[in-house]
């Protein structure tokens, strides 16, 4: 009687130890998995949306210096302002043009978005280009220049910031998705190792147990 149980016991015990085995096949598969996965993100980031956000911000700051450059040219238009204001256009739109270039390759998201943005700023500077023919003219008002910057460059303006606050939105939004996925593994590894060490108790209790009875059995014999 006892040594059948103790048989029963033994396989009992094989059987947890094959799945044990199996359970920590499946543990190092999964958290392989889980591993390439959460760095892959990374380098995903890396390589896309972190460039792309801080290429964004650049040219919103260069919209913001827009904005006043053309604001004071409605009130200021001596030869020194228009050459400095040039000057200042000048390193502004090398400044965005690289910025634009980072977006157009490596904004993921939406291609065509990057792509009429790229548009929207190429048209905004014709319409720069066109303001300062027109604040070199002799004799032009200040109600001229202002009622060209509202219709025409301001509109282009708000354009591609609202262009921009679109791409470092979906930026962020990658940044959270990653984040909410890191999350999910960990939770998911958490039940997993809990199982293991779990299945890993019983698996020790059971051989004690069998041991014990084997004892028990030699000191019968």
């Amino acid at each position: 009687m006892l040594k059948n149980k103790l048989n029963r016991y033994q396989k009992l015990a094989k059987v947890m130890a094959v799945f044990l085995l199996i359970l920590l096949a499946g543990y190092y598969i999964i958290s392989a998995s889980y591993t390439n996965s959460i760095i892959g993100g990374l380098e995903n980031i890396k390589e896309h949306p972190f460039p792309v956000a801080i290429a964004a911000g650049k040219m919103e700051t260069n919209s913001r210096e827009l904005r006043l450059t053309v604001e004071r040219l409605c009130t200021d238009r001596t030869i020194d302002t228009l050459d400095e204001v040039k000057r200042g256009l000048a390193e502004n739109q090398g400044s965005s043009n690289q910025a634009l270039e980072t977006i157009v390759s490596l904004y993921l998201t939406d291609p065509p978005a990057a792509v009429k943005l790229k548009e929207q700023y190429n048209d905004m500077l014709e319409q720069q280009e066109y303001l300062i023919e027109l604040c070199e003219q002799d004799g032009v008002s200040d109600e001229t220049v202002m009622l060209y910057v509202k219709e025409n460059i301001i509109p282009l303006l708000d354009e591609i910031d609202t262009a921009l606050e679109i791409l470092i939105h979906n930026a962020i939004l990658m940044f959270d998705t990653l984040y909410l996925q890191s999350l999910s593994y960990k939770r998911i590894m958490f039940i997993l190792t809990t199982v293991l060490i779990s299945v890993i108790v019983v698996t020790l209790l059971l051989y004690r147990y069998v041991l014990s009875k084997r004892e028990v059995e030699a000191e019968y014999c």
